[in-house]
């Protein structure tokens, strides 16, 4: 030791006239001594000085460090991975000790000095020393008192086992209950019994179970567990001595660690679920976007074609008018001629016009005999010749006028489209009369529902997903569900609706409501803050119960295994979710219904259903659920679109929970039941 720093501890003057106190003094030196370990602290000497009142000494290892009481004079409390580590080094210093016979009996944050790494020394974490084996005994006093008395030191009594507070012989398991005292420390900031007195501390160690840790910890419950157990009041209910703690601490540790990294990969695969799902929207815009695109070609192809009909339509109304002028006027030429022709000849002879002439002869007012007749009261008729052309002439016109006529209207008319459900007679026209149904059709409409419920056909349909469709474990596997028919809800149940419920029963209405009527302007919205057994009792009292999970899902998504009440891709607008809104909407608000007509599937409000959560056929859930877990459906206005999936599972108390500000529910009913 020449040359090197040492640490000299000496027994205070108090103890030095009390033999039986040197001899413990020396004895704890010695058997300290003797431990060899890298987190105990290193022991060199023991010595007496001479004379009555000279001081014993003991020579150790100097320390270049601080004590974990410094530590968390800093820091308040620290995070549950250094604690592992540290408590993990502690633990197996005092389990080297407990396996030589060596009880400390003075464990706590004073006692432990805490070296930071140092590459000199070889450290390359941080880590701990052990210190001061056996003194807390030696200083403890025969009586109770304050905790600020003399010749006690102050915290000690935090740390002391309930065997320890009675005077019992101690063992290793002493030590334990001083271990998880301390844990529980570094992770909560404070010990776990603190008063006024040692008095009132003892008699909590003697008499008061172990609090929790608090809600704002985060502890892992494996690890809140071990330490649970090391508080144990009886001796046989805690771990068997330091290395045992030790062990149980680092096995926890493991599992924590396992958890974290299942969370990892589960938030790892939601975040490529998520970027898939954004590949597969913007695919879709993209889709949809190329379609538009296409009907708007297609668009402008159809106008285009229209544009030519009425074009081609104008020019054959032109051409057709052109055709009538001409033959009219071809008329008129060949009628001038005729009569042109008839007036030559009658100047070229001399005989009389012939009656066959087109020409009409002056008649006299009287004629030579007197008489009115004459040979020309008969009608001039024109030569065959002439007659027959002119109704030639005559009956083409009216053909291409009457021709021309029926095509304009045709055109204009179109196509004739079929009535609606009507069937073709032989003759080509539409009767007006519903087909009859062909093999294999469905001839029988669905039963009516109830007023303010839909039907809900029965089937198989697929419940859940795959790992490789996304979805958590408590939405996995996949499983086929035969269902019978059934009615449910068209819309969740609505405080104007529940209030009837309360005035006609005793229950009690929730607790936002005053003198039981809810508050001004939410009659159309969902009710909340209702639990389980009263979402029960106001189905009873309907005469309806609360749809099952099975049924729920199979109301939301129907049998083609979509994701939403309205399709595979989400949609704003469709739902009170995703950031749609910052409150509860009324119901029928949004315009996503599932496929049998149901409103409000995906968001708004969660909603109960009547089954207990439990692992899927096959399946495995991530942690234990509470034994009056029931299981939630359909998100509420504050999920994301992940949660509003109508295969997401939620688990919640059926009654003792914080809140049910967001949750509500909808009915369900047998087909075969009567509504009250």
């Amino acid at each position: 030791l020449v040359g090197d720093e040492v640490a000299v501890k000496i027994l205070r003057s108090e103890f030095v006239a009390e033999p039986e106190a040197v001899e413990r003094f020396r004895r704890e030196a010695r058997a300290a001594a003797r431990l060899r370990h890298p987190n105990v602290v290193v022991i060199y000497d023991y010595g007496e000085a001479r004379g009555d009142d000279a001081p014993a000494f003991i020579v150790m290892e100097l320390l270049k460090g601080e004590s974990l009481r410094d530590v968390l004079r800093r820091e308040q409390r620290l995070e549950p991975q250094r604690v592992a580590a540290l408590m993990r080094d502690i633990c197996s210093g005092i389990g080297t000790a407990h396996r030589n016979g060596i009880v400390h009996r003075d464990i706590k944050p004073d006692n432990v000095i805490v070296l930071p790494p140092d590459e000199e020394e070889g450290r390359e974490r941080e880590t701990v020393k052990v210190v001061d084996f056996g003194i807390a005994k030696l200083r403890d006093p025969a009586g109770g008192g304050t905790l600020t008395q003399k010749g006690f030191q102050p915290g000690t009594v935090y740390y002391m086992s309930p065997e320890q507070c009675r005077g019992d012989d101690l063992d290793a398991r002493s030590d334990v209950y001083s271990l998880g005292a301390l844990c529980y420390e570094l992770l909560a900031g404070t010990p776990p019994f603190v008063g006024e007195t040692r008095t009132g501390v003892i008699s909590k160690h003697l008499f008061d179970p172990p609090p929790p840790f608090p809600a704002e910890v985060p502890v892992a419950p494996a690890l809140s567990a071990v330490v649970m157990r090391a508080l144990a009041k009886d001796p046989a209910g805690r771990p068997a001595d330091a290395g045992a703690l030790g062990r149980e601490l680092q096995a926890a540790e493991r599992e924590d660690q396992e958890a974290r990294a299942s969370r990892a990969e589960e938030q790892r695969r939601q975040a490529e679920a998520e970027q898939q799902r954004l590949a597969q929207v913007e695919a879709e815009k993209q889709r949809l976007a190329e379609e538009a695109r296409e009907r708007e070609a297609e668009a402008l192809r159809h106008a285009a074609e229209q544009q030519q009909r009425r074009e081609a339509e104008a020019q054959r109304e032109r051409q057709e008018e052109a055709a009538a002028t001409r033959l009219k006027q071809e008329e008129a030429d060949r009628r001038r001629r005729e009569a042109e022709d008839t007036e030559r000849r009658q100047r070229d002879s001399s005989a009389p016009p012939a009656i066959e002439t087109l020409s009409v002869p002056h008649t006299p007012a009287t004629p030579p005999d007197g008489s009115r007749k004459s040979a020309f009261d008969e009608p001039v008729v024109p030569p065959e010749r002439n007659r027959r052309g002119k109704m030639t002439i005559a009956l083409i016109i009216l053909f291409v006028v009457g021709a021309i006529a029926v095509a304009v209207a045709l055109l204009k008319q179109g196509p004739p489209e079929p009535s609606a459900g009507g069937s073709e007679t032989a003759s080509g026209k539409q009767t007006g009369v519903p087909a009859a149904p062909t093999t294999g059709q469905q001839t029988t409409s669905p039963q009516t529902p109830p007023s303010g419920m839909v039907h809900v056909p029965g089937g198989e349909f697929t419940m859940g997903v795959n790992g490789s469709d996304g979805g958590d474990e408590y939405e996995r596997p996949a499983h086929r569900v035969t269902l019978k028919p059934f009615f449910i809800d068209t819309y969740e149940v609505t405080n104007e609706e529940y209030e009837k419920f309360i005035r006609e029963t005793d229950n009690l209405p929730p607790p936002t409501w005053t003198n039981k009527t809810y508050p001004a302007g939410m009659a159309r919205k969902p009710v909340t803050n209702v639990g389980w057994d009263e979402a029960r009792a106001y189905a009873a009292w309907a005469g309806k119960r609360l749809p099952t999970e099975e049924e729920w899902e199979f109301a939301a998504r129907g049998t083609d295994g979509r994701r939403y009440p309205w399709g595979n891709v989400w949609q704003t607008g469709m739902a009170n979710a995703g950031g749609a809104t910052s409150g509860i909407a009324e119901v029928g608000t949004y315009k996503g219904t599932s496929p049998f007509g149901a409103f409000d599937m995906a968001g708004n409000v969660w909603e109960w259903t009547d089954s207990a959560l439990k692992a899927y056929p096959g399946g495995q859930l991530p942690e234990k659920p509470a034994s009056n877990a029931k299981v939630l459906r359909g998100g509420s206005y504050k999920s994301n679109q992940a949660q509003a999936k109508a295969t997401y599972r939620f688990g919640w108390r059926a009654s003792g929970e914080n809140s049910y500000a967001e949750t509500g529910f909808r009915c369900a009913r047998d087909i075969n039941d009567s509504p009250k």
